[in-house]
């Protein structure tokens, strides 16, 4: 019969042979292989230290606090992530920059003369070209609602909130 410490032991040691490929886990081996490289006392787990060296390697500014996104990911509270938390942690990264890929493309459709920024006319002609009727004082409107730098047009920032709002209200059609 398992004591309650050797039952810890039996747990810990599975969710490790799962997450290093023993079983259906769902890690890819490129995730797999990231977090191997990451994980530099090759314990299974990124400490505070890895996990900030890991988001360095992932392209995150230095500013971005190791802390915090351990506190956002670590499921179990242990102070560190497993490979299992780690895989959260980049589709959640790589989901956020496909999506920003994909409004930064929608973007420069929009921005007709690669200024940079959507002034109310470019607004105008894409929302009119995505069915709605819209006035140009409507589109005014709306540009200056979304035109947080109050600067007369809509930045990438900005046009992704607008983007996500547009979702939105498509999505409750």
């Amino acid at each position: 019969m398992l004591d309650l410490y050797e039952f810890a032991r039996l747990a810990s040691d599975l969710a490790a042979f799962y997450a290093y490929g023993g079983g259906p886990s769902g890690i890819s081996a490129e995730i797999r292989d990231a977090f191997e490289q990451f994980d530099e006392d090759h314990n299974g787990f990124l400490d505070y230290r890895e996990l900030r060296e890991a988001l360095l390697k992932l392209g995150f500014p230095k500013g971005v606090l190791a802390t915090s996104v351990l506190r956002s990911y670590d499921e179990n509270r242990d102070g560190k992530l497993d490979v299992i938390e780690f895989t959260q942690l980049v589709k959640d990264v790589s989901a956020a920059i496909e999506e920003r890929e994909r409004v930064k493309a929608s973007f420069d459709v929009v921005d007709s003369n690669g200024s940079g920024y959507i002034d109310h006319k470019e607004l105008k002609n894409a929302l009119t070209q995505l069915g709605f009727d819209i006035t140009t004082k409507e589109t005014v409107q709306i540009l200056k609602e979304y035109d947080g730098s109050r600067d007369g047009v809509i930045d990438l920032d900005e046009w992704q909130k607008l983007i996500t709002d547009l979702e939105k209200v498509a999505a409750a059609m």
